[in-house]
């Protein structure tokens, strides 16, 4: 996710961790899937090598096992049964009764991260904090009740960076650092010999809790101040319409086939496809991967936004009353 002002952090929403934080530049452009772009006729590899890194200078990272837990004290190991060939390391969700990913909500100021961690819901918001040499990368939690005490693993974090915790009155949270040697290992992280895993305990409610967690590049300063996990809805992304032509068939059999030409010249810069129609009961139509508005099935031009495709149809003329379209 890209948080503004060169920060980054990545979500995993299969063990809902955050794998790692990082100032730069994003992620470098390795992966499997991009080899292909540029030679058509090479074969993806097995394997989940290359994959992209982090670009830039990383704050705090994760080794594979949950980032919520429930119970007396947190466990790194990963729960989930490995798959049956060593390279593939994807193992998928977690179960159900530890947690699970719902959904990212855009709001104006970013996205919201909505999950479940045992049987409470959590929406989570992060955001840059604070000016100058030192701003802070903030994790905003409004978490529901209970009946077990959780803990939320942040991870492992370099020397130089401070956590701190901001909390409403009342809310039973506590910052903890297990040493590594405890814990016997993380797999996966870049930290240094004799670094600590940094966890936070949430005692067991019957009530919802807010609280923050703040990553500082240098000193722990004042606590930042607590928020209120956005919900305004965001501004419209793609306000633009642009239009294409429409091929009306000359055919008069049952069946016919109007051309629709896809906006390949458009504001978003995108390849366009359909990958998929489905028409409605209201007359509208839904496909991938743009938005648009069909007036007139006889119309010569149609007019297109948005993410997905839609056309909307009127009766056509009354010349073509019960021809089949």
């Amino acid at each position: 996710m890209n948080l503004g002002r060169g920060y980054w952090a990545a979500f995993d929403t299969d063990l809902l961790r955050v794998a790692a934080v990082w100032r730069g530049t994003g992620v470098t452009p390795r992966a499997l899937a991009p080899g292909s772009y540029h030679n058509p006729d090479r074969k993806t590899p097995g394997g989940q090598s290359p994959a992209p890194e982090p670009d830039g200078t990383v704050w705090l990272s994760n080794g594979i096992y949950p980032g919520w837990q429930v119970g007396a004290r947190p466990a790194f190991e990963d729960p989930r049964e490995p798959a049956p060939t060593p390279e593939e390391i994807g193992r998928g969700p977690l179960p159900v009764s530890i947690g699970r990913f719902d959904a990212v909500r855009h709001v104006r100021n970013g996205v919201v991260l909505e999950y479940t961690a045992g049987a409470a819901a959590v929406r989570e918001w992060m955001a840059v904090e604070g000016e100058g040499d030192h701003p802070s990368i903030v994790r905003y939690f409004s978490v529901g009740p209970s009946r077990e005490p959780q803990w939320l693993v942040l991870g492992v974090k370099t020397p130089d960076v401070s956590v701190s915790l901001c909390k409403a009155p009342g809310a039973h949270a506590l910052l903890e650092s297990i040493p590594m040697a405890v814990v016997g290992g993380v797999s996966g992280d870049a930290s240094p010999a004799g670094a600590d895993v940094w966890v936070l305990r949430l005692a067991p409610r019957s009530e919802a809790v807010e609280f923050c967690v703040a990553l500082t590049d240098g000193p722990a300063g004042a606590a930042p101040a607590r928020r209120n996990v956005p919900t305004e809805a965001p501004v419209q992304r793609w306000p633009q319409e642009v239009t294409s032509r429409i091929t009306a068939s000359q055919a008069r059999a049952p069946y016919v086939v109007d051309h629709v030409a896809l906006p390949v010249e458009n504001p978003w810069r995108r390849n366009l496809r359909m990958g998929d129609i489905q028409f409605l009961a209201d007359g509208t139509g839904v496909g991938d991967p743009r938005r648009g508005c069909l007036d007139d099935p006889r119309a010569a031009r149609t007019g297109w936004h948005g993410q997905m495709a839609a056309l909307r149809l009127r009766p056509a003329r009354a010349a073509d009353a019960g021809r089949p379209r």
